[in-house]
C-alpha cells in the first residue's frame, strides 16, 4: 500500500485563535487541507526566530525551508495584533463615554442604589485593550500588583461578552489557577478576586469543562477546607478570651481583649465573603453529579453543614441552596442528622428574618423528613410550635404542611400535635376555605393522617371558633358542607377515617342532630349525592368507595338503616356494585361492609332477603384468591345466619354455600380464611340447633346440622381419612380405595374384612371421647 504524500500549497494567519495556518494537498485529492499550529497570546518580537523554527519541528507539512516565511508571518501578526487591541480599547471608550453621557442625560432615581460608584469603590477602572498587561501583573513577586491584576481581570470579566474570549486563553487561566492554589493562604484579597473571577465563568455550563481543566473546583475547596479550619481555631481562641473578660481583668487587659474581638469580627466578615464566593463556585460546578461526588468524597456535607453557624445571609444562602442539593441523596442525609446534627440549627434558621432563608431551611428539613432519624428531634415539642407558628403566614404554608405530613406518619407525632389545638383550627379553616373545588393535597392528607388519630380525630369534630357575632361556631359542619357540595373523594376519606373511631362517632351523631347545626340527616344528603352521580369516572368512582367506606364505618352509631335502604336506595345501589363484573373491586369489598352492618345491627335486614344470596355466593365463588374479599364474605354470611330468615334463604340446597364455605376450607391453607369459615359454620350450625330445639322447620335444621358437622369432620381430619382409605389392602378387584365410591355398602364391608365392617366417620364422630374406655 503506498504511504500518501503531502505538498504545501501556502502557509497564513489566523488572528481569532492566534496561530499559524498550513495549507496543503494530498496525493489522493485535489483538496486542500489546513493544520493549525497555535502560538503563545505574549510572546514578544524578540523571541520570534526560536518560535518560527518550533512551528516548523511541530507542523510536519512546514518545510525546514519555509522558517524565514513564518517568521515573517509571526511578525505581521504580532504587529495586526497590537493594532486591534488599540483599535478595541478605543471602541471601549468611545462605549463607555456613551454610556457616561446616557447616564449623565437621565434623572437619578431618589433612594436607587449607585451601583457604578460601589463598583468604582471596589475594582480599578480596566480596559480589554490592557488585557495583556494585567496578565503580567500576575507574573509580579509583589502581592498588591498580583491582587490589582486580578481586580483589574475581574472587572472584565464583569461583562458576560468577554467571557467567551477569555476562555480561549488557556495560559490566562492557567496563571489564575496556579496563583490560587500557591497564594491563597498568603493573601486574602487575591484568593478572593481570583475567586470571584471563576464565579463569573461558572455562571455560564458551557465554561465548566474548561474550569475543570484549570483544577478551578480543586482550589475553591481547598479554600473551603482551610477557612473552615481557621475558623475553628479562631472560635476557640475567642471563647478563651471572652471568658477572661467574664472575670473582670484590667482596664488594659479588657481594651486588648476587646481589640481582639474587633479583630475577630472584622475577619470573619471577610472569610464569609470569600467562602460565600468558593461555595458558590462548587454549587455551580455541581450541577455534573459526578463533580459533586468527588466532593461529596471530601467532606463536603461537613463543611457546609459548619456554614450554618455564621451570620452573614448571603453566605447563609448559598450554604442552604447546596444542603437542599445535597439532601437528595441517602448517604448525605445520614451524615447531616446523625454526624452533623444539622436539624436543631435547620429549626432555628425556620425563624430567620429572611424568608428566603427560612423557607430554604424548612426545604432542607423537608428533605431530611423522610428520614426516620429526624422523629427523635421532633419530639420536642418545640419544632411542631414553631411549624405551627409558621403556619400562619402564607408564604410558608405549603412547606409547613409538607413537613407535618411527613412527621404524621408517626403515631408520636401525631399525639404531640394534638397538644397544639390552634394547628387543628387552622387547619379545618383552610378546609373549609380552600379556593378550589378539590383541596390540595398537602392539606387533606394532612387531615388524613390526623383523623387516624383518636384525640386529633375527636379534636376536629369539636373544635370551634369565634363566629363575627362573637358567638362559638363548630367548623366540623362547615367540612361536612362543602363534602356535599364538591364530593371530594380525599376530603370523604378524612370524614371516613373520623368515622372510624366508636367515641367520635357519637360525638358527630350528637353535634350534627344538634339544635345548633341541625343536619341530622347528613348521612342521608352524602348518599344521594353518591347515587346522583354516574360512577363510570374514576373520580364519581372513588367518591362512591369513600362514601360506601363511610357508611360502613357507622357501628353503633344510631344509623337509620331502614330510612336509607327505603328512601335513598341504598340496597339497589349495593346489590348493583354486588354484581359480578359491574363494578370495581374495592367498590364490591366496601358494599360488601355496608351489607354486613346492615344485617348485624339495623332492622332493614329483611330487604336483604330477596337480593343478596346469590349475588354474594357468586362473588364468593368468583374472589376466591382475594383474601380481603373471601373474609368479609365470610363475615357477612355469618352476620346473615344471625336472622332466620336469612338462614333459610343460605341454607338452601340451590345456594350451594354451605359445599363453597366447604371448599374454601379445603383449598386455602391461610389461616384467617380458614378460622372464619370454621366461624361461620359453626354459627350457622349452633343457630339451626336452636332453631331445631324451637320446632321451626326441625327436621330440615337437624339435617343441615349433621351435613355441616360430617363435612367439617372431613375436613379438619382429611390427612387421617385419606390414610385410612388408601391403605394398603386390595383385593382381587384392585385397589380398594378408588373403588369406594362406587360399591355398595356389602362390598366395601366385605372387602374390608371383619377388622373394618364400621362406618369409620359415623363411628368416630358419634362417640363420646370424654368418657374412659
Amino acid at each position: 500500500m503506498s504511504r500518501k504524500k503531502a505538498r504545501l500549497d501556502h502557509l497564513s494567519i489566523d488572528l481569532e485563535e492566534f496561530a499559524i495556518v498550513a495549507h496543503y494537498t494530498t496525493s489522493e485529492d485535489d483538496r486542500i487541507h489546513t493544520k493549525k499550529v497555535r502560538l503563545p497570546k505574549d510572546f514578544i518580537s524578540t523571541e520570534i526566530p526560536d518560535l518560527a523554527q518550533e512551528v516548523v519541528e511541530k507542523c510536519k507539512y512546514i518545510p525546514n525551508g519555509k522558517v524565514q516565511e513564518v517568521q515573517q508571518l509571526m511578525q505581521e501578526m504580532l504587529a495586526k495584533s497590537k493594532s486591534r487591541s488599540k483599535e478595541s480599547a478605543q471602541v471601549q471608550q468611545q462605549l463607555a463615554a456613551k454610556h457616561q453621557q446616557l447616564m449623565r442625560q437621565q434623572p437619578k432615581q431618589q433612594g436607587a442604589p449607585a451601583f457604578t460608584t460601589n463598583l468604582e469603590k471596589i475594582l480599578p477602572q480596566a480596559n480589554w485593550g490592557d488585557l495583556d498587561e494585567y496578565s503580567d501583573l500576575l507574573y509580579e513577586e509583589k502581592m498588591e500588583l498580583k491582587v490589582r491584576g486580578a481586580k483589574c481581570l475581574l472587572r472584565v470579566c464583569l461583562d458576560a461578552r468577554n467571557l467567551q474570549l477569555l476562555a480561549k486563553d488557556e495560559s490566562l487561566l492557567g496563571v489564575l489557577s496556579r496563583e490560587l492554589r500557591e497564594n491563597y493562604k498568603k493573601s486574602h484579597d487575591l484568593a478572593t478576586a481570583i475567586s470571584s473571577i471563576f464565579l463569573c465563568f461558572s455562571a455560564f455550563t458551557v465554561f465548566h469543562s474548561t474550569l475543570g481543566q484549570h483544577q478551578c473546583g480543586d482550589a475553591s475547596l481547598r479554600i473551603l477546607e482551610y477557612e473552615t479550619k481557621r475558623y475553628q481555631i479562631r472560635s476557640q481562641e475567642r471563647e478563651h478570651y471572652l471568658q477572661m473578660l467574664q472575670n473582670n481583668p484590667p482596664e488594659e487587659e479588657r481594651k486588648r481583649l476587646q481589640k481582639e474581638e474587633k479583630k475577630f469580627q472584622h475577619q470573619v466578615l471577610r472569610q464569609n465573603k470569600l467562602l460565600h464566593t468558593c461555595l458558590h463556585i462548587l454549587i455551580n460546578l455541581a450541577e455534573d453529579i459526578f463533580i459533586e461526588k468527588k466532593m461529596v468524597n471530601r467532606m463536603l456535607v461537613r463543611m457546609v453543614c459548619q456554614l450554618l453557624d455564621r451570620s452573614m445571609e448571603e453566605l447563609l444562602y448559598v450554604a442552604l441552596l447546596f444542603l437542599k442539593k445535597l439532601s437528595i441523596f441517602e448517604e448525605n442525609k445520614e451524615v447531616m442528622i446523625r454526624d452533623c446534627r444539622v436539624v436543631p440549627r435547620l429549626v432555628q434558621l425556620a425563624h430567620h428574618q429572611s424568608a428566603f432563608i427560612a423557607l430554604l431551611a424548612l426545604r432542607v428539613l423537608y428533605n431530611l423528613s423522610f428520614d426516620d432519624q429526624i422523629l427523635s428531634f421532633s419530639e420536642s415539642g418545640e419544632l411542631f410550635q414553631q411549624l405551627v407558628d409558621l403556619l400562619k403566614h402564607p408564604p410558608f404554608r405549603q412547606i409547613v404542611l409538607k413537613l407535618l405530613y411527613q412527621f404524621t406518619r408517626d403515631e408520636r407525632c401525631k399525639s404531640l400535635l394534638t397538644y397544639h389545638q390552634d394547628c387543628i383550627v387552622m387547619l379545618l379553616q383552610l378546609t373549609v376555605h380552600f379556593p378550589d373545588v378539590r383541596l390540595g393535597q398537602d392539606l387533606v392528607a394532612l387531615g388524613i393522617n390526623l383523623a387516624l388519630h383518636a384525640r386529633a380525630a375527636e379534636l376536629m369534630v369539636v373544635c370551634q371558633l369565634r363566629s363575627s357575632r362573637g358567638e362559638p361556631e363548630f367548623l366540623w359542619p362547615q367540612v361536612i358542607l362543602r363534602l356535599l357540595k364538591t364530593r371530594d373523594p380525599l376530603l370523604c376519606r378524612m370524614v371516613r377515617y373520623c368515622c372510624s373511631h366508636q367515641n367520635v362517632r357519637q360525638l358527630i351523631q350528637t353535634l350534627m342532630s344538634s339544635d345548633q347545626v341541625r343536619m341530622s340527616r347528613w348521612i342521608h344528603e352524602l348518599l344521594r349525592a353518591s347515587t346522583s352521580q354516574n360512577a363510570s369516572t374514576s373520580q364519581e368512582s372513588d367518591f362512591l368507595v369513600e362514601v360506601l367506606g363511610l357508611l360502613a364505618n357507622m357501628e353503633n352509631a344510631g344509623v337509620p338503616w331502614a330510612e336509607l335502604c327505603d328512601e335513598e336506595g341504598l340496597i339497589d345501589l349495593l346489590h348493583r356494585q354486588l354484581v359480578v363484573g359491574f363494578a370495581e373491586d374495592d367498590v364490591r369489598l366496601e358494599a360488601v361492609m355496608v351489607v354486613q352492618l346492615v344485617a348485624r345491627e339495623g332492622p332493614a335486614h329483611h330487604l336483604l332477603c330477596d337480593k343478596f344470596q346469590l349475588v354474594l355466593t357468586e362473588l364468593l365463588s368468583e374472589k376466591q384468591d382475594d383474601d380481603d374479599m373471601v373474609l368479609q364474605l365470610l363475615y357477612t354470611f355469618e352476620c346473615m345466619a344471625l336472622h332466620d330468615e336469612l338462614r333459610e334463604i343460605l341454607l338452601l340446597e340451590e345456594s350451594q354455600l354451605i359445599p363453597s364455605i366447604i371448599d374454601l376450607m379445603r383449598i386455602r391453607t391461610a389461616a384467617p380464611i380458614k378460622h372464619q369459615a370454621s366461624r361461620t359454620l359453626d354459627t350457622i350450625c349452633t343457630l339451626a340447633a336452636v332453631a331445631a330445639q324451637q320446632g321451626a322447620n326441625a327436621a330440615a335444621h337437624v339435617g343441615w346440622r349433621e351435613r355441616i358437622a360430617a363435612l367439617k369432620f372431613d375436613v379438619h381430619n382429611s390427612a387421617w381419612l385419606n390414610e385410612v382409605r388408601g391403605s394398603n389392602i386390595v383385593d382381587s378387584g384392585g385397589d380398594w380405595g378408588s373403588q369406594y365410591g362406587h360399591l355398595a355398602q356389602w362390598e366395601v364391608e366385605k372387602s374390608l374384612g371383619p377388622a373394618l365392617q364400621w362406618d369409620i366417620d359415623a363411628v368416630l364422630r358419634e362417640r363420646d371421647w370424654t368418657g374412659e374406655a
